[in-house]
């Protein structure tokens, strides 16, 4: 301790022998900047850059259309905006200043407005919401990207189900042979949830297309904006109204993912039946020649592992929709960083691996050839078409239902242990088990009992509303083609919207730095 009797000179002389404080580590650090700030710039620059071009114009437009900034700074703004938009992405670079592209563009445009308009630059926005909206920008024009690859999966699943109303095939219920159906009826099953899924992708669409533009950090702005006015720039329907919600919200990010991984999972069924299918030894289908992978090794072996990615890429989308839900529950109702960078690495894999997926499958049944004569062989075996006897004893003979369904299963028993297979049935084995089972003989005639068993004439009387009968299948795809027509209609109708409003949007802006010049 030093002592009041020093000399002063001797005080500072002590003074100086002691250590400066070190200095204070400067921002970024190297392996955060390496894992994290350039991929995160990277990724946004890649896939967000015309957004975030668009979402910066429509805000300073909005500014000086309100009177908030002169027409002179903001028309130099838009233009230095309008120089970085030509440029492309590759005008916007990386630096530990501008460690984001929103950042990066700023510094642009300041360096370009200097001095006169630099103080107009960030009025009354935030990177938070910024940000945000560029995120509803992204997932709004992905979600009409991936509704138009669906109507063109259901186009085609279509198409193949038109080609086979009467092809027969057995149908299974826990693995094994059920009854009878066609390839059509099968397909149109696949297509019903792919009607759902565009549902689903519609009703998503009508909530992400709303703008959170204008709420700032998440208290909105003390500087009186129409947030009204930038969101109808941007071809939005609407605002996300609360400020907090506008930028904090999560559960948009949640519905996109699982939306998908709610398709993934339907189509991932419908793969492996292609993938049994399209084994050796059962050779219902083939796909095309193009889609054949030669084994190195075995000179016989064609393999069609395109079925495999695809499966693999939808079984991706079940990865992703459990990152995001981890990512999402651990962080607090505000913004955080994952919603800047951390939730757009799901966003997008999924989008690319789903639109991947459905393409692939689209044009692989493009080529698929259909052994027909194998599947109606198949069609009718293994007893599959006895539901029909027994129908017949209960309604035709006036059998009890319960006698009935006994004396069948006892003529298939019977069968078996004989070797013999559903064609192979006669009135004699039904009278054997009738005798055993109510004491009594039937007497069905020969002809009879092969209409009832027959596998064609089983799916032409399934004729309500559901059923197989081609007639009936037929007016599903109808219906489907009509249902799709309006889909079609409605994207082209949104879109045309949209771009109209982006359109006047870069005419108000020309006409500012228009203005801005003279």
């Amino acid at each position: 301790m030093m002592s009041f009797e020093q000399n002063p000179l001797e005080q500072l002389k002590l003074r100086g022998d002691r250590k400066e404080p070190p200095a204070r580590p400067t921002f970024p650090q190297a392996d955060f900047e390496r894992d994290v700030l350039r991929p995160g710039f990277d990724q946004h620059r890649a896939h967000l850059f015309t957004p975030s071009i668009q979402v910066l114009r429509a805000h300073t437009l909005m500014l000086a259309e309100q009177r908030l900034i002169n027409e002179a700074p903001a028309g130099r703004i838009l233009a230095a905006l309008r120089v970085i938009e030509t440029t492309g992405p590759e005008a916007v670079t990386y630096c530990s200043d501008a460690e984001d592209v929103i950042r990066a563009i700023d510094a642009l445009l300041e360096k370009a407005v200097w001095p006169d308009s630099a103080s107009s630059l960030r009025l009354a926005r935030s990177l938070n919401d910024v940000n945000a909206t560029i995120n509803h920008i992204w997932m709004r024009d992905t979600v009409l990207g991936i509704l138009s690859a669906v109507l063109a999966l259901r186009e085609r699943l279509t198409e193949t189900a038109w080609q086979h109303l009467t092809t027969l095939m057995p149908a299974h219920t826990h693995s094994q042979v059920a009854q009878p159906t066609t390839l059509a009826h099968y397909l149109s099953a696949v297509i019903g949830p792919l009607q759902r899924d565009t549902a689903r992708l519609r009703a998503l669409f009508e909530r992400v297309n709303r703008s959170p533009l204008g709420t700032a950090a998440f208290a909105t702005s003390a500087i009186n904006i129409r947030r009204e006015q930038s969101a109808k720039l941007l071809g939005f329907d609407g605002l996300i109204e609360n400020g907090f919600d506008a930028v904090a919200a999560t559960d948009h990010f949640q519905e996109f993912v699982s939306t998908l991984e709610i398709s993934a999972g339907g189509l991932s069924r419908f793969i492996q039946d292609l993938m049994y299918w399209v084994r050796t030894e059962v050779g219902a289908i083939q796909v095309g020649a193009d889609f054949l992978q030669s084994s190195t090794l075995m000179p016989q072996k064609e393999n069609p592992a395109v079925l495999e990615h695809i499966r693999a890429r939808l079984a991706e989308l079940h990865g992703a929709n459990a990152t995001m839900a981890a990512m999402i529950r651990s962080t607090p109702v505000g913004e955080a960083a994952e919603f800047e960078t951390g939730v757009r690495r799901p966003l997008l894999a999924t989008a690319r691996e789903y639109l991947t997926a459905i393409r692939l499958l689209s044009a692989v049944l493009k080529t698929m050839h259909v052994n027909r004569p194998l599947l109606a062989n198949r069609a009718g075996r293994y007893f599959s078409t006895t539901t029909d006897l027994v129908d017949l004893l209960a309604i035709d003979f006036q059998v009890p239902y319960q006698h009935a369904f006994a004396i069948t299963q006892q003529v298939i028993q019977t069968a078996v242990e004989r070797g013999l297979d559903t064609m192979d049935l006669t009135s004699e084995l039904i009278d054997e088990a009738a005798l055993r089972v109510i004491g009594e003989e039937i007497g069905i005639e020969v002809e009879t009992l092969h209409q009832c068993l027959a596998p064609r004439r089983f799916v032409e009387r399934r004729s309500s509303l559901g059923g197989p009968a081609p007639g009936t299948v037929r007016a599903f795809l109808e219906r489907e083609r009509l249902a799709r027509g309006r889909e079609h209609g409605w994207i082209a109708e949104t879109r045309d919207r949209i771009d109209q409003e982006l359109t006047r949007l870069d005419e108000r802006a020309s006409a500012l730095e228009a203005s801005a010049k003279g």
